[in-house]
């Protein structure tokens, strides 16, 4: 393995965590919309044009670190000064790759799935509480904050199962899109 193919992984692992945290900012976004229709225009507007330019930040980070790595690794040389040519590593890029959605997955779930699991509780017990009526208000703010909490910890431990059950299609989807570049 030589020094570009170790940075190239590394790279693309940090690429990987870039793209499970752009949904963690879909949230943010949906929440300052929900700003608009409840009157707060100015707020409202603000925060929806900085969760945009933040969402185009991160997939413009993802497209150069997952699609391009070795415009970054040629821009910062970071494959220069090394004494040996190869390293003496007999891990296959994509054994690397699954290792690593593994571990990203692991994080998240363990991130997220215990929040959920509370959240999903609570909503529950202050559905149970506030009867029919509360089933019908779902723009009051304690509701709708709950709501999108629930959906965001309820999506990303689904994202997080995902990538450490099935980590071999994420992989070979990866391993395609190299091979067709």
């Amino acid at each position: 393995m030589t020094p570009k193919s170790l940075f190239i992984i590394i790279i693309k692992v940090i690429g990987l965590y870039f793209l499970i945290d752009i949904i963690r900012v879909v949230p943010q976004f949906l929440s300052t919309l929900t700003m608009l229709f409840r009157g707060d225009i100015a707020s409202g507007l603000f925060g929806a044009v900085i969760s945009l330019l933040l969402i185009g930040v991160y997939l413009l980070l993802v497209k150069y670190i997952l699609f391009k790595p070795e415009k970054i690794i040629d821009k910062l040389g970071l494959d220069k000064n090394f004494d040996e040519e190869k390293f003496e590593l007999n891990i296959h890029r994509s054994t690397v790759i699954k290792i690593s959605l593994i571990v990203i997955g692991g994080l998240t779930l363990l991130d997220y799935f215990v929040p959920f699991v509370l959240n999903l509780y609570s909503y529950i017990q202050a559905k149970n509480e506030s009867g029919i009526n509360g089933m019908l208000d779902m723009f009051s703010s304690n509701v709708q904050v709950s709501n999108m909490d629930l959906i965001h910890g309820g999506i990303m431990t689904l994202i997080g199962y995902f990538l450490v059950t099935n980590p071999r299609t994420i992989t070979n989807w990866i391993e395609k899109l190299r091979k067709d570049k």
